[in-house]
């Protein structure tokens, strides 16, 4: 009966454990965008300029996560990085959602960027008296079936978009860069739980 009993919390264990490893590994899609946004932070840093990556900025009694942050002297880039194949139609750039298409198939995509200009006013309300410009950046293959909308880039040409642009350094950007510095550095020390709490908030917002 003993072994019984401790075969039996054995198996417990090890489904509770397999359920949980399962539970927290990233989704393929997690996956697929998380290696575009590496691609862009490579990308950037390449050329030799400031960059932050995967920020969560005090926003709303809750959080906005920045894909990245390029500081260029007299402005910040703030960019997303969107991961896809198939074939972007933006018909109408203003739109709040996108398609992709795969095959026969469609899917909508909302608008990056809108999605972006909400993390530039989580940054603006932290430091309004800086510039800043609205970058998206697909780093996958997808084709474009109409012409990119303004402030969208592929990564092939995601360095002439900065480095043309790079201005002497203001003093209010390098205050912004320090502030933001720091919080990058205070993130790495709770990303799990930021991530866990920006997820369930994201959750909660689409759910009402």
């Amino acid at each position: 009966m003993f072994d019984l009993v401790f075969l039996a919390v054995a198996l417990l264990i090890i489904a509770v454990a397999l359920f949980s490893r399962k539970a927290s590994s990233p989704s393929r899609a997690e996956r697929i965008g998380a290696a575009g946004e590496d691609r862009v932070h490579q990308a950037v840093a390449r050329l030799g300029l400031p960059i932050l990556s995967d920020l969560y900025v005090p926003h709303n009694g809750g959080t906005s996560q920045i894909d990245h942050v390029v500081c260029l002297g007299g402005f910040l880039a703030v960019i997303e990085t969107k991961t896809y194949s198939g074939e972007i139609i933006a018909a109408d750039p203003h739109a709040p959602y996108w398609v992709v298409r795969y095959g026969n198939q469609e899917h909508r995509l909302d608008n990056p960027l809108q999605q972006n200009w909400g993390h530039i006013r989580a940054l603006k309300a932290h430091h309004s008296d800086v510039w800043m410009e609205n970058i998206v950046v697909f780093a996958g293959d997808a084709v474009w079936c109409v012409p990119m909308p303004s402030g969208v880039v592929e990564i092939g040409d995601l360095a002439e978009a900065l480095v043309t642009r790079r201005k002497p350094m203001a003093a209010a950007v390098a205050r912004a860069w320090k502030s933001l510095t720091a919080l990058e550095a205070d993130g790495r020390k709770h990303k799990d739980t930021l991530r866990r709490a920006h997820v369930q908030r994201i959750q909660r917002k689409r759910a009402a």
